[in-house]
C-alpha cells in the first residue's frame, strides 16, 4: 500500500482480515524544485516568422535596431533594413508604424518582447509592401514620469553625432509623449569611374572623383493616446522636421579618348546645397470595437519643402570652360485616411476596408545656362483609392489565409501648367494573395503567393536634367510605368533551422538607361526604362541556435535572375547568382558584460543590368556593459575593421558602359552612453496612412 507523503507498507495477504492498516508520515523538506526546459528563440507562428526576445540573449543586444539586424533574413546597413528576396520593410511598434527608423535607437531591447517577421504581409497592406516587421514590446505597468537619453559619437576620417532624448508621462488612460533627436552625419566617398560610349566614334572616359558631404538633421514628436477602456482609444501624434544643414561637394578629374587617341582633360567642381523648410507630419487615430467589430482609423498629413542650388565649374584643357549653374524648387504635400474593419466569422476573422491618399508634387528647375540644361516646371498630382478584403482561418490541418486587393491610382502629369495627356494615366490593378501554414511533426513550413507593385518614385518620373559633364547628363521618365511582381514562397522551420525558397516573375522592372541623339550622339542622357521581364530565384538557409552564453544567427542567401539585355551593340545574358553570409554572434559574459560578433559577405553576381565585380566583406565587433540593473549601459563598437565596405560593379546601357568602384569612409569608432529613468512604452497605437506615397517623395 503506497501513498505519496506516507512510508509504503508491505502486508502478506494472510494478513488482509486486519480491521486497520496505519501508514506512516514520510515527510521530505525539499529545498527546490527546477524544471528547465528550451525552445528555439526562432519559430513560425502561422505566417510569421517570430522571434523571441524577451526570453533569449538578444534582450542585451542594446536597442531595437541592434535586435532587428540579428533576425534571420534581415540585414542592416547604415539606418536601412533589407529583408532578403522581399525588400525594404515597414516596421510596427506595437501597431504603430515606425516613420524614421531612428525611432528604433529609442527603444531599448530589454523592452521587446518579440519580433515578427511578414513576407507574405497580406491584402490589408499596400500592394507596394513585400515584407513587414512588426515588433511587440512587454507591457510596462504603473503610471508617472519616465526618460531616457542617448548619446553617440563616431570617429571615422570624420565625426559624427546622435543625441536623443525622449519623456513619458502616464496617468490612468492617459498617455502623453514627446522626443528630440539631432543627427549630425559627413560622409566621403571616392570613385574610380570609366565609361565606355560606342556611337559613330569610340568615347572612353576616365573620372577619378571625390564626394564630401554634411547633413544636419534634427526633428521633435509630441503627441498623446488616451484611453478610454480596454474598448476604445484615440490620439495624435505630430512631428516637425529641419535640416540645418545639407550639402554635397564632388571633385571630378576626366581625361576622354576619342578611337583610343586622346581627345580632351578637364577638372570639375560641384556643390549642391539644400534649404529645406520645416516638414510637418501629423497622425490622429482611433481603434475600438462594437460589440465583435474591431474598428481601426486613421488620417494623416504631411508636407515637406526645399530649394536647392547646384554649381559646376568645369575648367578644360582643350575646348571651353564652362560654368553651370541650376536651382530647383520641390515642394511635397500628402493627406490621406485609412479603415480597417475585423469581425469573427466561423473559426475565423475577416477584415476589411479602404484607404485614400492624394499627393501633389511641384517640381520647379530653373537653369541659368539652357544651352547646356534646359529648364522645367512640372506637377505630380496623384488620387489614390484602395479597397481589400481578407480571411484568416485556422483549420485542422493548417491555417489558410485569403485576400484580395484592388487599388485605383489617377496620375496627372502638367507642364508649365499645362497637363500632358500622354503622359497621365488612370491604373486599376488587383492584388490576390493567399498562404498556407502546417506542421509535420517538427517541420513548420507555409507556401505562399502574392502579387505586388513598385511604383516609380517621384525623383524618377521628374523631367529635370541634371549635369554630370559635357559628355553625360542624367534626366527622370515620366513615362514610366509601376512593376508588378508575382511571388511565390516556401518558408520551413525545423528545430533551429529555417529554410526560404522564393520564385518573383516581374514585369516592367525599372532599370537605369542611356539614350543618344543623332545630331549630338557623343552626349549620353542617364534615365530609367521599363524592362519586360525578370523571373528571379532567391534561396535562403539559416540557423539559430542557443549555445550556452552564445547566441549565433547564421543565414547563407543566394539570389539568381535570369536577364537578357538588347542593345545596339550586343545581346548580354545577365544570370550570374549572387552569394549573401551573414554571421552574427552574441556571447553574454559575467558583470553583464555582452559582445558582439558580426561578419556579411556579398559576392558577385548580376542584378537588373548591372554585374556586381567585387566581393565584400564587413566585419563589426561591439562591447557593452550595463550597470544600476540595467538603466545605465556603455557600448564601444567598432565598424568595418578591415575596411573592406568596398564596392565596384559594371552596368549595361544602350551603346554605353559604365564602371564604377568606391571607397567609402566606412571604418569607425564609436561610443554610445544610455541613460532610463522608469522608461514605459507609449501606447500610442496609430499604423499610418500613405506611408508609401511619403517613401516616393
Amino acid at each position: 500500500i503506497s501513498s505519496i507523503g506516507y512510508v509504503t507498507v508491505y502486508k502478506n495477504t494472510s494478513e488482509l482480515n486486519e480491521p486497520n492498516i496505519q501508514m506512516s508520515p514520510d515527510v521530505q523538506a525539499l529545498q527546490e524544485v527546477v524544471v528547465e526546459g528550451t525552445h528555439p528563440v526562432v519559430f513560425m507562428k502561422g505566417n510569421a516568422l517570430v522571434t523571441d526576445v524577451q526570453n533569449s540573449l538578444l534582450s542585451k543586444a542594446g536597442s531595437a535596431s541592434d535586435v532587428l539586424a540579428r533576425i534571420p533574413r534581415v540585414s542592416k546597413s547604415k539606418d536601412k533594413f533589407v529583408v532578403f528576396g522581399k525588400g525594404t520593410p515597414l516596421i510596427y511598434i506595437n501597431g504603430r508604424l515606425v516613420r524614421d527608423n531612428t525611432e528604433l535607437e529609442q527603444l531599448n531591447s530589454t523592452d521587446i518582447k518579440h519580433v515578427e517577421l511578414l513576407t507574405t504581409p497580406g491584402a490589408q497592406y499596400d500592394a507596394s509592401v513585400k515584407s513587414v516587421i512588426r515588433i511587440k514590446t512587454v507591457k510596462r505597468q504603473g503610471d508617472g514620469f519616465s526618460f531616457d537619453v542617448r548619446s553617440s559619437y563616431y570617429q571615422s576620417e570624420n565625426t559624427d553625432l546622435i543625441e536623443q532624448a525622449n519623456v513619458n508621462y502616464r496617468h490612468a488612460g492617459l498617455d502623453l509623449f514627446g522626443s528630440f533627436d539631432y543627427r549630425l552625419n559627413r560622409t566621403e566617398q571616392i570613385s574610380s569611374v570609366e565609361q565606355e560610349t560606342n556611337t559613330s566614334s569610340l568615347w572612353q572616359q576616365h573620372n577619378t572623383m571625390q564626394m564630401n558631404g554634411q547633413t544636419e538633421k534634427m526633428s521633435g514628436t509630441f503627441g498623446f493616446n488616451y484611453q478610454i477602456n480596454d474598448n476604445h482609444s484615440f490620439g495624435a501624434r505630430y512631428q516637425m522636421l529641419g535640416y540645418p544643414s545639407s550639402y554635397v561637394n564632388t571633385d571630378i578629374l576626366s581625361k576622354v579618348e576619342k578611337n583610343n587617341d586622346f581627345y580632351d582633360q578637364w577638372s570639375s567642381n560641384g556643390i549642391e546645397n539644400r534649404d529645406y523648410s520645416l516638414g510637418h507630419q501629423l497622425n490622429l487615430y482611433y481603434t475600438g470595437t462594437a460589440g465583435k467589430l474591431g474598428i481601426d482609423v486613421n488620417a494623416d498629413y504631411y508636407k515637406s519643402d526645399y530649394d536647392a542650388t547646384n554649381n559646376t565649374s568645369e575648367q578644360s584643357q582643350e575646348q571651353d570652360d564652362r560654368q553651370i549653374a541650376a536651382f530647383n524648387q520641390v515642394k511635397n504635400k500628402m493627406c490621406a485616411g485609412k479603415v480597417v474593419f475585423t469581425y469573427p466569422i466561423w473559426k475565423g476573422q475577416l477584415s476589411f476596408g479602404g484607404e485614400y491618399t492624394y499627393s501633389n508634387r511641384d517640381n520647379n528647375y530653373l537653369s541659368r545656362n539652357e544651352s547646356y540644361v534646359p529648364s522645367s516646371c512640372s506637377n505630380i498630382s496623384e488620387n489614390y483609392i484602395g479597397g481589400f478584403t481578407s480571411y484568416d482561418v485556422q483549420l485542422p490541418f493548417g491555417m489558410l489565409s485569403a485576400g484580395i486587393r484592388y487599388e485605383h491610382v489617377d496620375f496627372e502629369y502638367s507642364e508649365d501648367q499645362q497637363k500632358i495627356d500622354a503622359q497621365s494615366k488612370n491604373f486599376d490593378n488587383v492584388f490576390p494573395t493567399l498562404s498556407f501554414a502546417t506542421q509535420f511533426g517538427q517541420v513548420q513550413a507555409q507556401l505562399s503567393y502574392a502579387a505586388t507593385i513598385q511604383r516609380p518614385s517621384y525623383a524618377d518620373l521628374s523631367n529635370n536634367v541634371f549635369y554630370i559633364n559635357r559628355f553625360t547628363l542624367q534626366q527622370g521618365n515620366p513615362y514610366l510605368l509601376p512593376s508588378i511582381t508575382h511571388d511565390i514562397s516556401l518558408n520551413a522551420m525545423w528545430k533551429y533551422f529555417q529554410f526560404m525558397l522564393s520564385y518573383q516573375q516581374k514585369k516592367d522592372e525599372i532599370f537605369t538607361w542611356s539614350t543618344q541623339t543623332e545630331a549630338n550622339p557623343e552626349l549620353s542622357t542617364i534615365s530609367y526604362i521599363n524592362f519586360d521581364r525578370m523571373p528571379t530565384l532567391n534561396a535562403f538557409i539559416g540557423a539559430s541556435p542557443t549555445i550556452g552564453f552564445w547566441s549565433p544567427m547564421y543565414g547563407v542567401g543566394v539570389s539568381k535572375q535570369w536577364v537578357n539585355v538588347h542593345t545596339d551593340l550586343a545581346d548580354l545574358e545577365l544570370k550570374k547568382p549572387a552569394l549573401n553570409v551573414m554571421l552574427n554572434n552574441t556571447f553574454i559574459l559575467p558583470k553583464n558584460f555582452l559582445i558582439n560578433l558580426d561578419f556579411t559577405f556579398q559576392g558577385k553576381g548580376n542584378y537588373q543590368n548591372i554585374y556586381m565585380m567585387k566581393n565584400m566583406y564587413i566585419l563589426n565587433l561591439a562591447i557593452s556593459k550595463s550597470f544600476f540593473n540595467d538603466a545605465f549601459n556603455v557600448e564601444l563598437r567598432g565598424n568595418d575593421l578591415f575596411h573592406q565596405q568596398k564596392d565596384a560593379s559594371r552596368v549595361y546601357m544602350n551603346r554605353l558602359t559604365a564602371y564604377q568602384a568606391n571607397c567609402y569612409d566606412s571604418r569607425e569608432f564609436a561610443i554610445t552612453v544610455r541613460y532610463r529613468f522608469n522608461t514605459a512604452q507609449s501606447k500610442y497605437k496609430g499604423s499610418g496612412a500613405g506611408e508609401r506615397t511619403k517613401a516616393r517623395f
